[in-house]
């Protein structure tokens, strides 16, 4: 009987993979974590900021009033009895048609609108909502009846429309019945048939109370077309807020003209049925105003970028307007900014994370050196080595790199995400297989053992030729890296010339977008050529103390990087990136305070009419109140601006209240001195740029009963005050020699507070309007004498407003997110670092361990191996940080940010800089602990044993 026969195990090559990272599951897990992290990450940041982007658009077209937003056309139409086709928007617009039927033109009109929007594109096609279409008779004077006391007189336009009914609730009496128009065009005059048949009408319920016309009440048109109307009912709207009713201006409530010198003038409008149009165009014709509804919520998921395009083709063809294009205009620069800025954070964790699987990828090689020489010693090729290294980052980079890729697409949810999604996800994956084959190389080449043929004859050593090699691989590494240097420089350059738009589509500058990366490798390029000649003078000096542990440690660090160039260019750009979102942030912030403080002016505003002129004083009493201030106004009054004419708001301050109220508030300078003497009034010219006060040209208002001119002298020039005024034609003076000039003091119009240290604004606020006799709910006054109608605005107010926006939220979010991610890929970078070198540091301290070094000496290594390495990498990383706000944040509009009309100055938080080194000395002291107590589990006997190989 024979022996059993053993076969060793076929190794396939999932075997063999599958061996490979059973054998150092850590460095795998660490890859396919950091792989999921970056995945999920570059996955999750174009859907978030597509969903962003979709969000600010929405909130700028919803800023828009709807008849300033929506597409809208007008055509004056009147009447040809000739048949034919005719539609808003023709070159001859009229009523034609064999039947007198205003309803059926009416739905024509429609129709071929609706026809117009199915031809817009896509895009706007989804934007635009269904026409809109109203004709309206001008106003026409008309009976004011006998119970309009006080009244002048009243006009009354008459309105048509299809889908009335809809949009209104009858409340007394009944909707306008149809309007005979048989045989109007057959008799000699239709003005006769007009005037003997009355045209019913419906009003809403406060233009009929302000007209005084009661239902049923029949009344004369004085026009050119003497219609009889008769009021058949009221109504008022299902949705006041509906954006119909804000094209049609003094529809819901009449205009009423009040006039000094005449009276008053009561101007209404009313509804007829369609029917009636053929009548209603008699004479001068009606015009029919038209207009698609912007459906804002769409405008969310639009491509804004076709959406304009098909805009302006839409608007030129149907000869429409919209300040739309306009606002898609803004939010087009406003987004290339926004997503510049992110594109410039993004490549930031990029690129440390790049870093991380690279050092992984060397981890991963040197930990299977061993293996790796023994596939040498067997006649494994090189490229069959690496293919099986990289078979397992694939392994260990693919499946990670998907499942990121799935949970970003849970997480933000987009009808379409962009291609760039997938590919940054599949590149992600792709990444340790070929930081893992490239790796290999450095790998294998340590692992071979020395040739004997590798000397002379004679004994010596065999130089001539690495000696050539190693000065041909110097000079390529030195002009590589001046290659670099010189491609940071050139990219800074290109930064500042062209700026976060530059390119001819309204892309970011490629070159700006990698300056990071680069600024960062030309910084850590030149720190490891710089920091080990300071390094060896402090070996030098130590190499005579008694200081072993401290000489080794120096002496190590000063011969190599031993971090390598991966590890250090990771740290600087971590410090980097984190430095420019810490300014950024505050740039931002900064320019939303003073944003803030140019709206309001003070840190409290109150504003309305019959405020009390006490009010200084009563709201200087209340507690929390630090100082107060009061801005008057005289009134309007004929007059001459810097050789202007018109008629001009006459503002009173006192400058040291105002001062007093005024003083920290970011950006805003002090008033100039308008104390006056017995000659012209010093005043502030509102309207006016700085420079046109030099221009000359005399200045005044006519004022008083028996106008009497009062002449002002320019002192300054302004668009606006803050806290005091802002528009076309004003002037400030000084309260009290406005007061003593003119006989009488100027009624308060504004009060100033600025507010003590921690008092709350909304708690001053009440009291405030509580102490000026406002009444507790301003909206529901039950009569003039419930106390003044008073507004207030705080800095803490429009500070949240401005916070609140899409844009300001996402660029705060996206700089925290960059932080966060890099500073926790620089710990991971610093451990990988550490953990590279690990074998060879437990082995050296073994040794010491072995001739009776203290104990200290291993924690006292591993600093020296950190600690310059950490100094280094934050010095360097401060200065690109420190540059980088100067390439991005002075080329990039932040006003879409800040919400002010000036771009920011940048501003550095002191905080920024110490939080980045008490955070470097936090990481610091961890990771030498933690490599200190590793190298010290490393057994003497198992290094000396090692020593023994041959």
């Amino acid at each position: 009987m024979s022996a059993p026969r053993f076969t060793a195990p076929r190794f396939t090559a999932a075997r063999l993979v599958r061996r490979q990272l059973a054998a150092e599951p850590a460095t795998g897990a660490l890859v396919a974590a950091t792989v999921l992290v970056v995945s999920l990450v570059l996955s999750l940041w174009p859907r978030a900021v597509d969903a962003l982007l979709g969000d600010d658009l929405h909130e700028q077209v919803t800023s828009l009033t709807p008849a300033q937003r929506d597409v809208t056309g007008r055509i004056a139409a009147w009447f040809t009895y000739e048949p034919g086709p005719g539609a808003p928007g023709d070159a001859d617009p009229s009523l034609e048609g064999d039947e007198l039927d205003g309803s059926a033109h009416l739905a024509g009109w429609l129709e071929q609108l609706e026809g117009n929007r199915a031809a817009a594109g896509d895009q706007l096609w989804h934007v635009l909502g269904p026409p809109e279409a109203v004709a309206t008779r001008p106003s026409d004077p008309i009976d004011k009846g006998p119970r309009a006391a006080g009244v002048v007189a009243e006009t009354l336009a008459i309105r048509t429309d299809l889908r009335i009914g809809d949009r209104v609730r009858v409340v007394e009496g009944r909707a306008p019945a149809a309007y005979d128009t048989g045989g109007l065009y057959d008799a000699g005059s239709p003005l006769d048939v007009v005037r003997d048949r009355p045209l019913e009408l419906m009003a809403s319920v406060d233009t009929a109370d302000r007209m005084r016309w009661a239902v049923g009440e029949t009344r004369l048109m004085t026009g050119v077309v003497p219609f009889r109307v008769t009021l058949v009912g009221t109504f008022e709207a299902v949705d006041p807020d509906a954006g119909y009713w804000s094209h049609l201006e003094s529809t819901l409530f009449p205009f009423i003209d009040e006039d000094g010198n005449v009276g008053t003038t009561v101007n209404g409008t009313a509804y007829a049925d369609p029917s009636a149009l053929p009548a209603l165009v008699l004479a001068d014709g009606v015009a029919v105003d038209f207009w698609y509804p912007t459906l804002t919520a769409q405008t969310a998921t639009a491509d804004h970028a076709d959406l304009l395009r098909e805009l302006r083709a839409f608007l030129a063809e149907a000869g429409m307007t919209s300040e739309l294009t306009a606002r898609l205009e803004d939010v087009t620069a406003r987004h290339a900014t926004f997503t510049g800025l992110l594109q410039v954070l993004a490549v930031g964790p990029i690129g440390v994370a790049l870093a991380v699987l690279w050092l992984a990828a060397v981890l991963a090689t040197e930990r299977r050196r061993g293996a790796l020489a023994l596939a040498g010693v067997r006649g494994a090729s090189r490229t069959g080595v690496r293919a099986a290294l990289a078979a397992q980052g694939l392994v260990v980079g693919v499946p990670p790199a998907a499942l990121g890729a799935w949970l970003a697409a849970l997480l933000v949810p987009r009808p379409s995400a962009p291609v760039a999604v997938w590919v940054l996800a599949a590149a992600v994956g792709l990444a340790p297989a070929a930081c893992m084959a490239v790796a290999a190389g450095p790998a294998m080449r340590a692992a071979r053992p020395a040739r004997p043929d590798a000397r002379r004859a004679d004994g010596a050593h065999s130089t001539a030729g690495p000696s050539v090699s190693g000065a041909l691989r110097r000079r390529a590494r030195l002009g590589l890296e001046l290659a670099v240097v010189g491609l940071a420089a050139f990219a800074v350059w290109s930064a500042r010339g062209r700026g976060l738009g530059g390119d001819a589509d309204g892309g970011t500058d490629p070159l700006l977008v990698v300056g990071p990366v680069l600024l960062a490798l030309a910084g850590g390029l030149v720190a490891l050529r710089l920091y080990p000649l300071p390094l060896r003078a402090l070996t030098r000096w130590l190499h005579s103390r008694r200081r072993l542990p401290h000489f080794l440690g120096a002496a190590e660090t000063t011969r190599s990087a031993r971090a390598g160039l991966a590890a250090v260019v990771a740290l600087v750009l971590a410090v980097g990136v984190g430095t420019f979102s810490g300014v950024t942030l505050s740039t931002v912030g900064s320019g939303v305070e003073r944003t803030a403080a140019a709206a309001v002016g003070a840190d409290l505003v109150l504003e309305g009419e019959g405020l009390p002129a006490d009010a200084a004083a009563r709201v200087a009493a209340l507690d929390g109140v630090a100082h107060v201030a009061t801005v008057g106004n005289a009134g309007r009054a004929p007059g001459r601006l810097l050789g202007s004419d018109g008629r001009v708001d006459v503002l009173t301050v006192e400058v040291a209240e105002v001062a007093a109220v005024q003083a920290g508030l970011p950006g805003v300078g002090a008033l100039p001195a308008l104390a006056a003497d017995d000659g012209a009034l010093p005043a502030i010219i509102g309207g006016r740029d700085p420079e046109d006060v030099g221009d000359g040209g005399e200045s005044f208002v006519r004022w008083g009963s028996d106008l009497a001119q009062l002449a002002f002298e320019p002192v300054a020039a302004a668009r606006s005050l803050p806290g005091v005024s802002a528009g076309s034609a004003w002037v400030v003076v000084d309260a009290d020699a406005w007061a003593a000039r003119t006989g009488a003091a100027a009624p308060v119009a504004r009060v100033l507070v600025d507010l003590a240290p921690g008092a709350d604004t909304d708690d001053v606020a009440t009291a405030a309007r509580s102490a000026l006799g406002a009444p507790d709910d301003a909206a529901d006054r039950p009569g003039l004498d419930a106390g003044p109608r008073i507004a207030t605005t705080s800095t803490d107010a429009v500070r949240a407003s401005v916070g609140d926006r899409a844009l300001v939220r996402g660029l705060t979010v996206g700089l925290l997110a960059a932080s966060g991610l890099v500073a926790l890929l620089a710990v991971v970078v610093l451990g990988l670092a550490l953990t590279i070198r690990a074998p060879e540091r437990g082995r050296l301290v073994a040794l010491l361990a072995t001739v009776g070094a203290p104990r200290g000496t291993t924690w006292r290594l591993v600093a020296w191996e950190v600690v310059p390495l950490v100094a280094v990498a934050l010095a360097t990383g401060t200065g690109v940080g420190a540059l980088l706000p100067w390439v991005v944040l002075d080329v990039a509009d932040l006003r879409p940010f800040t919400g002010g009309i000036a771009h920011p100055p940048i501003t550095v938080d002191a905080g920024v800089p110490l939080a980045g080194v008490g955070l470097a000395v936090v990481i610091t002291v961890l990771a030498v602990a933690l490599a200190a107590a590793r190298a010290r589990r490393t057994r003497t006997v198992v290094v000396l044993r090692e020593g023994e190989r041959p």
